[in-house]
């Protein structure tokens, strides 16, 4: 049941993280309009009651088993993120997604701006840091996916942008 939480909790995040720019549009009553859309979507499909709450360019979703805060201004690398995985330099941050559960913590963070190369160089820093990659090619596009202990790093490259998702899990 834990992992179906996960799962849900990160596809809402993912959704906010993707409509991000929606709700930078709405302010004051507005906002208090899109917080009670939002907790009503998400408690219908978690079953879970939920708080919802947008500040400027925060949003920040809360329930019993789950944590989250999208940061549509925050444009530098999460410096919660374990010291042991690379920061990753080669393209402009968009966006930050920070969420925890009772099994994990997440950083998603969204890149543009993102130069031919990236993926290959990425995977070799994650090596040097001790990860054990799988990498998925096609020119310039691509995945990765990187385990180390309790640490997993998930990215996808392709078209100038990236997404990266940093995993801490808590068993």
């Amino acid at each position: 049941m834990k992992r179906i939480h996960l799962y849900l909790a990160s596809a809402i995040l993912l959704f906010f993280f993707s409509a991000g720019t929606l709700f930078l549009s709405c302010r004051s009553a507005g906002e208090k309009a899109a917080e009670k859309a939002a907790e009503e979507a998400i408690e219908k499909s978690s079953g879970e009651k939920t708080d919802v709450d947008i500040e400027g360019d925060k949003v920040k979703i809360e329930s019993e088993n789950f944590k989250g805060e999208v940061n549509l201004s925050d444009n530098t690398w999460p410096k919660e993120i374990p010291g042991d995985v690379p920061e990753f330099p080669f393209g402009k941050i968009k966006q930050t997604v920070t969420s925890t559960s009772d099994e994990a913590k997440t950083w998603n963070v969204q890149y543009e701006e993102v130069g031919s190369g990236a993926l290959d160089t990425y995977d070799a820093q994650l090596k040097k840091s001790g990860f054990k990659t799988t990498k998925i090619t096609m020119g310039d596009k691509g995945s990765i996916t990187a385990e180390k202990g309790k640490l997993g790093v998930y990215v996808v490259i392709g078209d100038g942008a990236a997404n990266l998702s940093v995993q801490q899990r808590s068993e």
